[in-house]
């Protein structure tokens, strides 16, 4: 039997008038809090003592620097028992939540700047969360449950039909826009019991966007997952008698999953069920709760998880990761390449539109001249970042360009006043506050946690539909010698990296194929990594060795007071 220790702890904090994270619209700025934010966390404990903690916190994504400063506060209370292999986090990617946690340049520009009070706030809140839970640890039974949403709930939606209609493994194309049959239904949930029966709580699983509240936003919001996770816990309070009782709603693979699909002519975008946001966040997350208890009621005895935990995390440089040939479609040699962040990013998507696509052929032909020189003194060898039209080259900090031809060492050509984030780039340019460092992480981590035939993948950044199903089929084949049956893979977790497509979803080179910054390979590169995390999970502990890749580097203190956030006036 395994022991259980659940907890929810708040983590409201924010800058007043500091813009919230997702959007990246100027006007998209925290004044007050409609709702609370939670991170909830959930320990388990084998028979010999070992531990993991899997923490879902209400933010827009886990940054490379509050992973490691949270992993700091855990490992220096060696009672707790947990390594940084064992601690997993992830975010429920509402698009309003907090900014300025990140500490690197791309991440901090569009808060813009960096603050220490909500990343400390954030850091104290989550490391509570697993303190807590620790405390309440009690002997318990873990059971699994999945099941399909069916087509008639009105719960989520593809958005990138045209790239996700690309893919060679997709059977159907209909070419319908916002199509609820072309993404994965499949829900997912394990339920914690204490040794008597008694609930002690969930994590969900399941892929769709915290994008119910749009950019008008000004308030901080949990988005429909936080609802989700609100009406389970009042369902658990109210009818189930467990006021205690902690439920999570994390994501599985949604990059190319909006939970809107109604085109509002007033606002420009599409929305949800209701002109409402607020209200179409809790219709949202009242579907989700009411299917994750449907799965929840259902676990029998039968469907209890056997009592054996395991983790790995293992890191790879993807500046440049050479991809096995098996996840390559088959080519020898290819690899991942510098970030580059492409310039479809700018204009949006149809729920959060960017620079209005009147101008895009005005930029695009300036890029295009510029990619032909690129792609001339690179003819003889693989372009892996082609056919992506640059907009920066974040992987090369100031040795980088801009558009393919700016250097990214000279002030941006826009009034400082014009747009907050070009403005807190130029004054870190001129304080020196900003180098030849990455603006984006680039030495990510792979994750997996193992709990009896059941195994959680924590990826940095957004998985696509099908880039998930791919990612989670190689995986189930390659651990199904050590009895894993069942997996889902979890984006926004531990590191943030942008997107992550197929090869053929970024020969399309939409928005999120052009947020996929390590090149076409980028998918390639994750598996190879999660392929090797695996390996180590079929040997034993004793034999895994201690090389786990690279260390990503850590943040400079002096340059994180120079991108300090300066309230505008």
């Amino acid at each position: 039997m395994l022991k259980i220790g659940c907890a929810r702890t708040d983590i409201t904090v924010f800058e007043p008038g500091m813009g919230l994270l997702g959007w990246a619209y100027r006007h998209n700025v925290v004044t007050g809090v409609a709702m609370p934010l939670c991170a909830r966390a959930f320990v388990l404990e084998q028979q010999d003592g070992g531990r993991v903690a899997i923490v879902v916190a209400e933010v827009g994504f886990i940054t490379q620097g509050l992973r490691q400063a949270v992993v700091d506060e855990l490992e220096r209370r060696p009672a707790l028992g947990l390594s940084d292999e064992r601690i997993m986090l992830t975010a429920t990617h509402t698009h309003s939540g907090p900014s300025g946690f990140s500490h690197v340049m791309f991440y901090s520009a569009t808060s813009p700047g960096y603050s220490a009070k909500v990343f400390g706030g954030l850091v104290q809140g989550i490391v509570s969360a697993v303190e807590q839970a620790v405390t309440a640890l009690v002997p318990g039974r873990v059971g699994l449950k999945s099941g399909r949403i069916p087509l008639s709930e009105p719960v989520a939606f593809n958005r990138a039909i045209r790239s996700y209609e690309s893919n060679h493994d997709v059977v159907e194309r209909t070419g319908i826009d916002h199509s609820p049959a072309a993404i994965d239904r499949e829900m997912t949930v394990l339920r914690f019991d204490d040794a008597s029966g008694r609930p002690l709580g969930m994590i969900s699983w399941f892929g769709v966007h915290g994008t119910s509240v749009h950019r008008e936003n000004l308030l901080l919001h949990p988005d429909n997952k936080g609802m989700a996770a609100a009406w389970f816990e009042r369902y658990a309070r109210e009818g189930l008698g467990v006021p205690g009782f902690v439920a999570a709603f994390a994501q599985s693979p949604c990059g190319d999953v909006t939970p809107n699909r109604n085109f509002s002519l007033r606002r420009g975008l599409t929305i949800g069920e209701h002109k409402d946001d607020f209200e179409s966040a809790r219709r949202n997350g009242e579907i989700q709760a009411r299917f994750a208890r449907q799965l929840f009621d259902s676990v029998l005895p039968g469907d209890a998880l056997a009592p054996r935990l395991d983790a790995a995390l293992l890191t790879a440089d993807f500046a440049n990761l050479a991809v096995d040939p098996a996840f390559a479609d088959g080519r020898p040699g290819r690899h991942t390449s510098p970030a580059v962040v492409g310039l479809r990013m700018i204009f949006g998507t149809s729920e959060g539109p960017g620079l209005p696509y009147v101008f895009a052929p005005l930029v695009e032909s300036a890029s295009r001249a510029s990619a032909r020189l690129v792609a001339l003194a690179k003819a003889l060898g693989d372009d892996s970042q082609a056919p992506k039209l640059p907009l920066f080259e974040a992987g090369l900090g100031t040795k980088g360009k801009a558009l393919g031809f700016y250097p990214m060492n000279r002030p941006f050509p826009i009034p400082d006043d014009a747009d907050p984030t070009v403005g807190f780039l130029n004054r870190s340019l001129a304080s020196g506050a900003v180098d030849e460092r990455p603006w984006v992480p680039q030495v990510l981590p792979a994750q997996i946690i193992v709990i009896g035939g059941f195994a959680i993948a924590a990826t940095a950044g957004e998985l696509t539909t099908v880039a998930g199903r791919r990612l989670r089929a190689g995986l189930l084949d390659r651990l199904k010698g050590r009895g894993v049956r069942h997996i889902v893979s979890m984006p926004y977790s531990n590191t943030y990296s942008g997107y992550i497509t197929t090869p053929e979803e970024y020969q399309c080179q939409g928005y999120e194929g052009g947020h996929t910054l390590f090149g076409r390979w980028t998918l390639g590169g994750h598996r190879t990594l999660f392929d090797r995390v695996a390996a180590r999970l079929l040997v034993e502990p004793a034999d895994r060795g201690s090389d786990r890749g690279p260390v990503p580097p850590r943040a400079d203190p002096a340059l994180l007071r120079r991108w300090a956030y300066v309230p505008r006036p």
